[in-house]
């Protein structure tokens, strides 16, 4: 969300509060709860079922897995679409939480499997971040759209940059769950995900200058890679291996380096194409990269930085 401290206090709020705690107005308070019977009395007396505090009543029912809570709110209107900051829709709440008989009840309703929430996040990313594995699966099977991508800039499972449902379930980090990891990876791939390379852009590459590549490169990769030297390789899980002779090596082949899981898998070796690709787009390029991208440079500056690598090469 927007402000993460603000969006984690308010998650801790909902999900730690007793229920005698008031968190937004009675209508929300009773879809949180799931008390039913004060949700027919307050809409029957004409509380507004939309309601929008820091979230809607339905959101707030999806959040707290109250199924016959969300059912009724639907029956009485309840907007399956309108978003707030703090929760996104209804079935970004749920999908969050892992609760798939609401994320269920919410698609078979004809919740927009493909809506953003305040970070440009869909549902099925949301799934694959969470490892909410049965989310997930309902998603795919509700048709929501694979190739979705978003520019990731908090995540600790994102990075910076563009990424996809397919990367944001298999970066690792310490809170991962391989088997779980593994299963959404394997969904996704079974739905057609997959990495997305971009093409080269030839053009580009024709009038790069490898000496302004060189300068880019020191200001941009440097913080994580050695630029002109393989005489002290970095070898730290969260850092890069020498960029020296890097193209037309093979691929995730340096023994001295610690490679993900990923970039393991990629095989061949780095050409010109992989490489403007990967330097442009590492993320959907290799989903599951370790490498973050900072989104703020052009394909003209691919360009240089790939002509450097090249004309670095042995």
């Amino acid at each position: 969300m927007h402000n993460p401290r603000v969006f984690l206090a308010i998650l801790t709020a909902i999900v730690l509060a007793p229920a005698s705690m008031v968190i937004g107005g009675p209508l929300h308070d009773a879809a949180r709860n799931g008390d039913i019977a004060a949700l027919e009395n307050l809409l029957k007396d004409g509380a507004d079922v939309n309601a929008l505090e820091f979230a809607t009543p339905l959101q707030m029912a999806a959040f707290s897995g109250q199924a016959e809570a969300v059912e009724l709110l639907i029956s009485k209107g309840a907007d399956l679409n309108m978003s707030s900051s703090a929760l996104g829709t209804a079935l970004h709440a749920a999908t969050s939480r892992g609760h798939v008989g609401v994320v269920e009840i919410l698609l078979t309703a004809g919740a927009d499997t493909d809506a953003r929430n305040a970070d440009g996040y869909t549902s099925l990313m949301i799934a694959a971040l969470e490892q909410r594995l049965e989310a997930l699966q309902a998603l795919i099977a509700a048709g929501a759209d694979i190739e979705a991508t978003a520019v990731a800039s908090r995540s600790p499972k994102g990075g910076h940059g563009n990424v996809n449902a397919l990367h944001l379930g298999t970066f690792k980090v310490r809170f991962s769950s391989p088997d779980r990891d593994a299963a959404i990876a394997e969904a996704l791939l079974k739905a057609g995900a997959g990495p997305r390379p971009i093409p080269l852009d030839k053009e580009r590459m024709s009038k790069a200058d490898p000496n302004l590549g060189r300068e880019l490169t020191i200001t941009r990769c440097g913080g994580c890679h050695k630029v002109e030297s393989e005489a002290e390789v970095v070898t730290q899980p969260e850092m890069g291996h020498s960029l020296v002779n890097i193209y037309g090596r093979q691929v995730a082949s340096r023994d001295d380096a610690q490679y993900s899981d990923a970039l393991k898998k990629v095989g061949g070796t780095w050409t010109e194409e992989l490489l403007f690709s990967f330097v442009a787009e590492p993320m959907l390029t290799v989903p599951g990269t370790r490498m973050r991208w900072q989104g703020d440079w052009s394909r003209d500056d691919v360009a240089h930085i790939v002509s450097y690598l090249m004309s670095v090469a042995r």
